[in-house]
């Protein structure tokens, strides 16, 4: 899958600090992980990877950004399945 520079960026952020901290990052966060210059530029590459199916996304909901398997799989990182943080009740 081809992903801009921004949107690679911002997934990596998404998946690395979901493994450190085991929810996910605001969009403020986000800004500063990425490197990113606004908040519409993060919620624009979030729309777009929850339409590649890399991510699911409330825009609405504080920190729900969510890969997909699709987007953990691009990321190159272990899922949490596979690190034993999904079975967390």
């Amino acid at each position: 899958m081809i992903l801009s520079a921004t949107q690679r960026r911002l997934l990596l952020a998404c998946g690395h600090y979901w493994l450190a901290h085991r929810y996910s990052p605001s969009l403020r966060e986000l800004i500063f992980l990425a490197g990113i210059s606004s908040t519409s530029v993060v919620v624009y590459n979030l729309r777009r990877l929850e339409r590649m199916g890399l991510i699911s996304y409330a825009g609405e909901i504080a920190r729900s950004i969510c890969l997909t398997d699709a987007g953990w799989a691009e990321s190159g990182l272990e899922p949490p399945l596979a690190v034993g943080l999904a079975s967390q009740p």
